[in-house]
């Protein structure tokens, strides 16, 4: 069995030169959104994608004692893990989906952060209240923001329009 791997890196194309080969699917693990380009011209060549979870390709490499970190190795063992197990293909995602997850990230970060500093008013007391208050109210714009984008963006992707209600129990979105 013939594996191939194309290593590309920041900036490089998907280009007609992988049609040189069939290519049964084309895998790469998730890489905190910088696998996003790549899958996006895979898609436009009508490649089907795989987006691997990291968590399982380290247990597969695990499984078969192969822990080292390094580009090279990475790229075969992905390429191994794709041709032993075939995981599952990855569905296209919208660009509305995409913003929308991106959004409920930052939201739930902004969450996070802004309850933190409530935190540090009961912690730091009275001398740090005015800047702890200062900072939570440019994080409730920063929430308000977002969840406008969110009910916006919510209504143009059908997919959400069932789940809006459970996305943040506080938040009501307006429909239409």
């Amino acid at each position: 069995m013939l594996i191939g791997v194309l290593l590309l890196g920041r900036g490089h194309r998907l280009n007609g030169s992988q049609y040189y080969y069939h290519v049964e699917r084309l895998v790469m693990e998730a890489t905190g959104r910088y696998e996003f380009t790549m899958t996006e011209a895979a898609y436009r060549k009508n490649i089907p994608v795989c987006i691997a979870k990291p968590l399982n390709v380290r247990r597969y490499a695990g499984a078969t004692d192969r822990l080292a970190k390094t580009d090279k190795i990475d790229a075969a063992l992905i390429a191994e893990y794709a041709a032993v197990i075939k995981p599952k293909m990855s569905i296209e995602k919208s660009k509305t989906l995409i913003i929308i997850k991106d959004l409920l990230s930052r939201r739930r970060q902004l969450m996070n952060m802004r309850t933190k500093e409530l935190n540090r008013i009961k912690i730091m007391g009275v001398s740090f209240e005015v800047s702890c208050k200062r900072i939570i109210r440019t994080f409730d714009k920063e929430i308000e923001r977002m969840e406008i984008q969110l009910n916006k963006h919510v209504v143009e992707q059908e997919e959400w329009s069932e789940k809006k209600k459970f996305y943040s129990p506080h938040l009501v979105l307006e429909t239409p």
